[in-house]
């Protein structure tokens, strides 16, 4: 699953419009529409970014709790989708 049932409700209550994965490769294209087990998911736009570049503005908008090293969040290069 692409998005997790939390985060795909927060998208479908508009608290959600943001998204991070760590891929080895794209999976994804600009316009794909996915289910979710809360609804169509578009996607609008991709872009490549590194994590030290993840505000923590960027990190509410996605719902993770912190975008800090510590948190291992986007640190961990073990986690890929």
């Amino acid at each position: 699953m692409l998005l997790p049932g939390h985060v795909a409700r927060g998208v479908a209550a508009g608290t959600i419009d943001l998204a991070f994965r760590r891929w080895t490769s794209l999976r994804i294209t600009v316009g794909s529409v996915f289910t979710t087990s809360a609804g169509l998911v578009r996607i609008d736009e991709i872009q490549q970014v590194t994590p030290e570049s993840i505000t923590e503005e960027d990190a509410r908008r996605a719902a993770i709790p912190t975008c800090l090293p510590s948190s291992g969040t986007f640190g961990n290069s073990n986690s890929v989708d």
